[in-house]
């Protein structure tokens, strides 16, 4: 029983984590970046424009801007990063601390769908740099503006998890064309 306590209590303070951050974000900044996103990824789908592109193209512009609205959207101008602790939240998680090790997890499964998102490329040698340059954008981008702290961790598990969701999505796909294969 205590891992499901666990693990409610994680996924209860995701939800409030990203709760609280979206209410800080403004609706029209929301609305422009998911136009923008929408506009990009319809512009890289334009040869092939069918209604599962459009789908994708869609929801990858609405899980772009729920990541820049709780990243960079949502949070106050002031944040400090701090670059003489470069790799601190992995010391403190194998110390025990417990906001250390969410912390770890909610970067990890924040990006598991742009890996899923990501695996529609056929080349890893494309998809895997993608999986990098995303989060490495995201925290350069919190640098600039000091919303957010820019740590190399988030961009390693950010990137672990956009792994984890590439392969597993890769895994499905396979799954399901051995299941189609059987049935016909």
């Amino acid at each position: 029983m205590p891992v499901i306590n666990s693990w409610y209590s994680f996924f209860q303070g995701f939800w409030l984590d990203i709760k609280s951050l979206a209410a800080n974000a403004e609706p029209i900044a929301i609305a422009l970046c998911f136009v923008v996103l929408a506009a990009v990824f319809l512009l890289f789908e334009r040869k092939r424009l069918h209604f599962p592109n459009i789908l994708f193209a869609l929801a990858a512009a609405a899980y772009g801007t729920f990541l820049l609205t709780i990243t960079l959207l949502g949070r106050a101008e002031g944040n400090a990063s701090y670059w003489d602790q470069l790799f601190s939240t992995y010391i403190r998680a194998f110390s025990g601390d417990s906001g250390s090790i969410y912390d770890v997890f909610y970067n990890i499964v924040l990006f598991i769908p742009v890996g899923f998102l990501t695996a529609r490329c056929r080349k890893m040698r494309i998809a895997i740099p993608v999986l990098l340059i995303i989060p490495l954008c995201i925290e350069l981008l919190q640098l600039i503006t000091t919303r957010g702290v820019f740590e190399i961790t988030d961009i390693i598990n950010n990137f672990i998890g956009g792994l984890i969701g590439f392969f597993l999505a890769r895994m499905i796909a396979k799954l399901f064309g051995l299941i189609k294969k059987k049935t016909s």
